[in-house]
């Protein structure tokens, strides 16, 4: 039997997972271990470890607290200094024979240190994207050279990492797992939602999560808080209502943590529910009734449109992403300015009547990539030496 630790540090990435593990955990002839580390175990996040312990209670073997209250920017770099260390610690007591990272996190990156440093093979999930707004570009691109095998969102993002000198037979097109929750998890009713959450939830309700824009001098405060003007404007006028998940762990989530917490106190809860980590499916069942979603999730470039609910994507953090026509880019305080909403409440109604499939894939995706891993962790192959892989070079 082999070993394969699957790495998570946020609410975000351990609601993608979720499938994959439990694709993973059916093929008998792996161990699957999920290393827990980041704002799991931190209350101001939602304390999301609970969640994965209630739904994997078996599986979660390595457990790393962390103070993950990064803001100001110095304490990004403190968060990493730490976490290589306790990572490698961690690992190197009992090492996987194999490892799965997803993303962009500057945590992450430390997993894919620890691991490529102890000789642990990796493969890394969500390669190849772009997003010019934030720091975690850089990781990306980072954990993409220190992985073995690479699964990639769209076949553009497949074509990048290539680019980037890994082999062309270790990185494979499988979709985004985000796509598969969207299009097969089980949902809650707009009615189930209300007795849950216990609050009403009108015809013309918004799902608002925005991050900081770490390449911003601002963190994006100034967009936000021009677009949280337009977004009170539309509320009182037309009795609708938004409800506001949590910032995440970056640097400038205090300020603009702050910014939606004067928005909610100036409207009140007549128009406004705010909770810090709604879950994989509230938030989905959400995503799924909302009439837009709006800020700077990833969520809204990659699930909504399964979703058939259009995403104003508010400022630049997701710039250079693929995305669906279903996504309006507000770019500056004067887009957020001019922008209508009736727009999306007509693009609601068109895609209610759309089965053009998504750009990331048709929902097999933990499927796709479950059999790969089989194959790979089965096979005779060195599974740590890596080349680089050279495409044609123009001079």
């Amino acid at each position: 039997m082999k070993s394969i630790a699957i790495y998570t540090s946020t609410r975000a990435d351990f609601g993608l997972l979720k499938p994959l593990i439990n694709q993973l955990i059916s093929n008998k002839k792996l161990e699957v271990r999920i290393f827990a580390a980041g704002t799991h175990f931190d209350k101001n996040f939602g304390n999301t470890i609970e969640e994965i312990e209630v739904a994997f209670p078996q599986h979660v073997f390595y457990k790393i607290h962390q103070n993950m209250n990064e803001d100001p920017q110095l304490r990004n770099i403190r968060v990493m200094s730490e976490s290589l260390l306790l990572y490698s610690q961690y690992l190197q007591k009992d090492p996987p024979d194999f490892a799965i990272v997803l993303g962009d996190r500057h945590e992450a990156l430390c997993f894919g240190l620890a691991c490529s440093s102890l000789n642990i093979p990796l493969a890394h999930l969500h390669g190849g994207e772009l997003t010019y707004g934030a720091l975690d570009d850089k990781f990306r691109h980072c954990l993409t050279k220190l992985s073995n095998w690479h699964f990639t969102a769209c076949e553009i993002y497949r074509q990048r990492v290539i680019q980037m000198g890994e082999n062309p037979a270790d990185v494979f097109n499988v979709g985004a797992l985000g796509v598969e929750n969207a299009l097969h998890h089980k949902l809650m009713s707009r009615e189930e939602l209300q007795n849950d959450l216990g609050i009403k939830i009108p015809a013309e309700t918004y799902l608002f999560t925005f991050h900081p824009e770490t390449n911003s001098a601002d963190y994006g405060a100034e967009i936000l808080k021009s677009f949280l003007m337009k977004v009170a404007d539309r509320l009182k006028s037309h009795n609708a209502f938004v409800i506001i998940t949590g910032v995440n762990s970056d640097p400038g989530a205090q300020a603009i943590r702050n910014i939606l917490n004067d928005f909610q106190a100036q409207l009140g809860s007549q128009y406004v529910y705010m909770k810090e980590s709604l879950g994989l499916t509230r938030y989905l069942s959400v995503m799924k009734i909302a009439t837009a979603v709006l800020g700077n999730s990833s969520s809204g470039i990659l699930e909504a449109y399964s979703l058939k609910t259009p995403t104003l994507n508010i400022g630049n953090r997701q710039e250079g992403r693929e995305r669906e026509t279903s996504v309006i880019d507000l770019g500056s305080v004067s887009d957020c300015m001019r922008f209508n909403f009736d727009t999306v409440v007509r693009m609601k109604n068109n895609l209610t009547e759309t089965n053009t499939p998504s750009t990331f894939g048709n929902g097999r995706t933990s499927g796709l990539i479950a059999d790969r891993i089989d194959q790979i962790t089965h096979d005779n192959r060195e599974f740590t030496f890596k080349k680089f892989f050279d495409v044609q070079i123009i001079k």
